[in-house]
């Protein structure tokens, strides 16, 4: 395993999505449609983001159609009412995102995501009690919703062959 761009992470192979040889046939799948270089994703969330962004190596065109009026900074929308609360990115999602997107995890940090030892910074109350902090090494990201929305779409403008159509309903 090869330490993943950002911060060391290795990536187990089954986990990589730079394959080029896509687990699903994406071309098949999109036989019959009247434009097989063109895909649409419904839902702007952070997985309707990353979905455009594995679409966006598979096909010439890729159309992001969101409900909400999109905000040009990280500021919170209509559609997800808990945008306000911090939010965690676990690991296999921040490999995902550095894999997707490199030096993604390294902008966040810089433009204010917080590192946390999970088992250190945080309390679990669990079957009636609290657990034992300590340190463990496992370290999440840390940083509102809105946020990291916010930082992965500016990535999927940036691609070229995006397009991102807020305040649309289908």
């Amino acid at each position: 395993n090869a330490p993943s761009p950002d911060r060391g992470t290795a990536i187990p192979p089954s986990a990589r999505l730079s394959d080029p040889t896509p687990r699903c046939d994406i071309r098949r799948m999109a036989r019959g449609a009247r434009d097989e270089t063109h895909a649409v994703v419904v839902g702007g969330s952070l997985t309707g983001l990353m979905a455009t962004a594995v679409l966006a190596r598979h096909f010439t065109r890729v159309t992001l159609v969101e409900r909400d009026a999109l905000p040009a900074s990280p500021d919170t929308r209509k559609g997800v009412p808990q945008a306000r609360h911090v939010h965690v990115l676990l690991k296999q999602g921040e490999r995902i995102l550095a894999d997707l997107f490199p030096g993604l995890v390294d902008e966040l940090v810089a433009a204010g995501a917080t590192t946390i030892d999970m088992a250190r910074d945080t309390r679990w109350f669990y079957f009636g009690a609290w657990k034992a902090r300590f340190p463990s090494g496992i370290e999440f990201l840390s940083q509102s919703r809105s946020f990291l929305e916010w930082q992965v779409r500016q990535r999927l403008v940036a691609l070229g062959n995006v397009t991102i159509r807020p305040a649309t309903e289908v």
